[in-house]
């Protein structure tokens, strides 16, 4: 074995060594990105959530002012406001 077959076999190995590195590197960026995309989502989650909730508590009051408009006016008097 001569010194340019020893150069080769060691350039291999440092090649194959740096892509072992960088495979590495890339998957703990792939699970930095993952656990990054998971936490959003639960954030989505919780939003929504909270969304719906205000949503009812709109459609609740939005029906108690209907009710107590149609007792203070009457019924005639709210049909009549609400055509126009």
């Amino acid at each position: 074995m001569n010194t340019q077959d020893i150069i080769a076999i060691l350039a291999l190995g440092g090649t194959i060594i740096s892509t072992i590195f960088m495979l590495g590197q890339q998957a703990q960026k792939i699970n930095e990105a993952s656990k990054d995309l998971d936490h959003l989502f639960n954030k989505v989650r919780e939003n929504s959530e909270e969304l719906a909730k205000l949503e009812k508590a709109f459609i609740r009051t939005e029906q108690r002012v209907t009710f107590l408009e149609d007792r203070l006016y009457g019924e005639e008097t709210i049909g009549r406001m609400r055509d126009r």
